[in-house]
């Protein structure tokens, strides 16, 4: 039985009402169809610092009108809200901080003497949006790393300050809106190719080899947390693209399940809050065409869903126009903000095949392929495939011969 939900977060640039009319009424009825849970970070991904000066300690005098708009976005075109608990005032991360927002330190983490302001932050976003359920804590563990952790030359993620953290975000939060459901720890699960991994775990695959790093911040959270609603990771399946980008997909059931197996994760569901098949901004590496990547994509979302992950949240909804191929970053939809955007991009397609035949409560059925270069999904009414190869395919689906463009993903 699939429990897989597919969504979107909500980045700088989206289909945001100033944009080009046409284009914003395109790319909403988009997003209506495909997005079951929409994903908004509290500031610095489109909207503005919520608290810019502590001297302003009324909530109701702070900067919300970018948030409220983006809440107000998602609650328009229907999706099940989410905000990430992620982008700090400047004045919480820097201690020379002199007034103002630096925007150049949205990635730096709340000092030790302000993780309490922050978790007072998250508790009046929680208050202000009470159709908000859903909340995930930080995002990839930002400002955490250290390459000498705290001066004791541990090559790590801080995992106690993470959590540290969380809790005092989960227990400001929870006293607020006990309905509130909050997840964490948001960990990028890196890999490399087998025995390039400089701390290698025994989770291996397709996909090469995830650093243990990434399962030590998981082991340590899932220990040492409050309380979870759900867990959140996120990952790519491309950093092994030299050998087999199609099997290195794998990664995201061989990932879920892992979880899935850990102590204290025992029936909580498991989220990929960003999920990446494609090289974008790897020197060296060439970005997917929207044929491959649609492909790859497809794959990742069959394995999510076979290995019973609850949540694919797919990181920037709307394209860039001004980067490559079209902008399209696995994305769903081209950009806004120019006349004649808002169209689909070839992944919006596998995505609502998803949603719509896929997605959470249906069951899935065994479907074989006689082919390595073929990938089948079946539900009850509703078969999937697709053609791993970049050359044309005839394909026999229960007697009815099939013709398949070179990476087609194709829905019957």
């Amino acid at each position: 039985m699939s429990q897989l939900s597919t969504g979107v977060t909500h980045t700088l640039h989206d289909a945001d009402p100033w944009n080009d009319a046409a284009a914003v009424a395109s790319a909403w009825q988009l997003l209506r169809s495909v997005a079951d849970f929409q994903n908004q970070p509290m500031m610095g991904a489109g909207p503005d610092n919520p608290w810019p000066n502590p001297a302003v300690g009324d909530p109701a005098r702070w900067n919300w009108a970018s948030l409220d708009a983006r809440i107000d976005l998602i609650s328009k075109t229907g999706g099940t809200p989410v905000i990430t608990f992620w982008g700090a005032p400047t004045w919480m991360v820097d201690p020379n901080w002199a007034g103002g927002t630096d925007w150049s330190k949205i990635d730096w983490a709340p000092l030790p003497w302000h993780e309490a302001d922050f978790a007072y932050l998250c508790q009046q976003v929680a208050l202000r949006y009470p159709d908000v359920k859903h909340f995930q804590v930080w995002a990839e563990l930002k400002g955490m790393h250290g390459l000498s952790l705290n001066g004791s030359g541990q090559n790590r993620w801080d995992y106690e300050r993470y959590t540290r953290l969380y809790n005092l975000v989960w227990d400001y939060v929870k006293a607020v809106r006990p309905d509130g459901l909050i997840g964490g720890p948001y960990v990028y699960i890196d890999s490399r190719p087998a025995g390039a991994a400089a701390f290698p775990s025994r989770l291996t695959g397709p996909f090469g080899t995830v650093d243990q790093r990434a399962l030590d911040v998981l082991a340590y959270w899932l220990a040492n947390k409050h309380g979870t609603d759900f867990i959140t990771v996120d990952g790519g399946s491309y950093d092994n693209t030299a050998s087999d980008p199609f099997g290195a997909t794998q990664k995201f059931a061989d990932v879920t399940t892992w979880i899935k197996q850990q102590p204290g994760a025992a029936g909580l569901p498991v989220w990929w809050g960003e999920w990446y098949v494609t090289p974008w901004n790897i020197t060296g590496v060439e970005p997917f065409d929207h044929h491959l990547q649609n492909a790859l994509m497809t794959m990742a979302l069959a394995n999510m869903a076979r290995s019973g992950a609850a949540n694919a949240m797919k990181w920037q909804a709307q394209g860039v126009a001004t980067d490559g191929y079209a902008g399209n970053q696995g994305s769903f939809w081209s950009d806004t903000r120019n006349a004649g955007g808002g169209q689909p991009f070839p992944f919006y397609r596998s995505a609502k095949a998803f949603h719509d035949h896929f997605g959470a409560g249906r069951a899935l059925y065994q479907a074989t392929s006689s082919s390595p270069d073929v990938e089948v999904l079946a539900s009850a009414t509703t078969i999937l495939l697709v053609n791993k190869r970049a050359t044309l395919l005839k394909v026999s689906v229960n007697g009815t011969v099939v013709t398949m463009a070179g990476h087609e993903v194709r829905v019957l």
